[in-house]
C-alpha cells in the first residue's frame, strides 16, 4: 500500500513537472516571436536599448536607446517587454523545487493555460511595479535636488536589466528544453547571478549618474543608495525569509 502511495506521488510529480516544462517552453516561444517583432517594427531602437553596451558600459553614450523619454510610447512598450520577460524568470523560480513550497498557492501553475494567465497576470503586475520605482527615483530627485537625471537613471535602470534577464531567460530555456526535471544545482547558480546582477547594475547606475551629476560622490551615493541598494536589501531581506 506504501508503495503504491509512493509510486502515485512519484508520478504525480512527473506529470506536474511536465506541464511546467510545456508552459516554460510555450512561454519561451511567445518571447522569442516578441523579441524578433520588435527588433522588426523598432529596429534601431531595439538595437541601441538592449545591447551589451548597456550592461557593461561605464561611460555615458547618447543615443536613442538612452536619450528616450520614459513615458514615450517606445518607452512604454520596451518597460513592458522587460516586465513580462522578467514575470518568465519569476515564474520559472517560484514553480521550481527550491521555493515551491513556500510561495503562495496562486504562482503554482497546474496546467498551461493557469500558467500563460499567471504570467500575463504577473508581467502587468511587474509592470506596475516598475512605474512605483519611477515615483521612488523621481520622490529621491526631488529630495536630493537631482531632477535632472531621473529619466535617465529610470531609462539605464531599464535598459541594463533587460538585456541581463534576456540572458537568464535564454539559460532557463535552454535548461527546460534539455530536460524537465529542474537541476537545483542550475537553479542555485542562476539566483546567486542575479544577486550579484542586482549590486552591479547599482555600481554601473552609480558611475553613470556620477558623470550627469555635478554632485559629489558622496552625495550621488546617497541617492543611489536610497533608489536602488535599501530596496534590494530590503527585497533579499523578505526572500531570504
Amino acid at each position: 500500500m506504501i508503495s503504491a502511495i509512493s509510486n502515485f506521488n512519484t508520478v504525480l510529480g512527473l506529470s506536474e513537472a511536465m506541464i511546467q516544462r510545456d508552459l516554460f517552453i510555450v512561454l519561451s516561444i511567445i518571447l522569442l516571436c516578441v523579441f524578433a517583432v520588435s527588433k522588426v517594427v523598432f529596429p534601431k531602437l531595439f538595437v541601441e536599448s538592449i545591447s551589451f553596451d548597456k550592461l557593461f558600459g561605464f561611460r555615458i553614450k547618447e543615443d536613442l536607446g538612452s536619450t528616450m523619454r520614459p513615458f514615450s510610447t517606445e518607452h512604454i512598450y520596451f518597460t513592458a517587454l522587460f516586465a513580462f520577460n522578467f514575470s518568465f524568470v519569476l515564474l520559472y523560480v517560484v514553480n521550481s523545487s527550491l521555493l515551491r513550497e513556500s510561495v503562495p498557492q496562486i504562482l503554482l501553475v497546474d496546467t498551461i493555460w493557469y500558467g500563460i494567465l499567471v504570467w500575463i497576470l504577473l508581467g502587468i503586475a511587474v509592470n506596475l511595479t516598475i512605474y512605483l520605482k519611477y515615483v521612488l527615483i523621481a520622490l529621491a530627485g526631488w529630495l536630493f535636488h537631482t531632477r535632472q537625471v531621473v529619466g535617465r537613471h529610470f531609462t539605464d535602470y531599464i535598459n541594463a536589466s533587460s538585456l541581463f534577464y534576456i540572458l537568464v531567460t535564454a539559460c532557463l530555456a535552454m535548461g527546460t528544453y534539455a530536460t524537465f526535471i529542474s537541476n537545483e544545482v542550475f537553479l542555485k547558480t542562476v539566483g546567486l547571478i542575479i544577486v550579484l546582477f542586482l549590486f552591479y547594475r547599482t555600481v554601473l547606475l552609480y558611475i553613470k549618474l556620477l558623470q550627469l551629476s555635478p554632485y559629489s560622490k558622496l552625495f550621488i551615493f546617497s541617492y543611489i543608495c536610497t533608489t536602488e541598494l535599501i530596496p534590494i536589501l530590503i527585497g533579499l531581506h523578505f526572500v531570504a525569509k
